[in-house]
């Protein structure tokens, strides 16, 4: 998955609930720091151009 809810960013459902999460980002740094080092190491981790690469040609083959 390319976001975890809460942990790597958080997903929104309605106007409302993006609303009330960017306000809770802007009033809360701890919170800020931690889901954007999350999400960092995560793209760090799973959106390397060579695992990108890798993840194409396994697609591939498996289409072949």
């Amino acid at each position: 998955s390319l976001l975890t809810n809460n942990v790597t960013g958080i997903l929104c459902n309605s106007l409302q609930e993006h609303i009330d999460s960017t306000t809770r980002l802007l009033e809360n740094t701890a919170l800020r720091m931690e889901i954007g080092s999350a999400a960092k190491e995560w793209a760090f981790e799973n959106a390397s151009i060579e695992k990108f690469g890798l993840r194409f040609v396994t697609a591939v083959g498996e289409l072949l």
